[in-house]
């Protein structure tokens, strides 16, 4: 008797653990632990190489689910940044042109239409 109880607690642990699995859905793993704590941080991703740029290309190149919105804001802030500084990002560093440029096209944007300017333009400039 003893014996058939305790096969009988053995299959009733068992399947309370694989029912409260399946109710947990897949495990998140640490790609999507790290994206989501980096979007929590980062609530406002603009330009610049520190919470912005790279994030963004990183976030979109790692097929990792990002909601629209976040995307839609980096875009918006980077539109706002060209436009403040009339279209130049920098006048020595080419390298702010191109991570941008990177961050744009990862997430399906035209570098060469942002807020009325061509950040691809300075680029080309000086390969010319």
């Amino acid at each position: 008797m003893k014996r058939s109880g305790s096969k009988l607690l053995c299959i009733l642990l068992l399947l309370s653990l694989l029912l409260s699995l399946t109710a947990c859905g897949k495990p998140e793993t640490q790609l999507e632990k790290t994206a989501g704590y980096l979007q929590a941080q980062i609530a406002e991703p603009g330009t610049g190489s520190v919470g912005g740029d790279w994030l963004i290309f990183g976030l979109a190149r790692s097929d990792i689910k990002v909601p629209q919105k976040y995307y839609d804001t980096y875009y918006n802030n980077v539109e706002a940044a060209v436009r403040e500084k009339n279209g130049v990002l920098s006048e020595r560093k080419y390298t702010e042109y191109s991570r941008t440029v990177l961050a744009l096209t990862a997430i399906g944007k035209d570098p060469a239409s942002v807020a009325g300017f061509d950040l691809l333009k300075p680029l080309i400039a000086i390969h010319t």
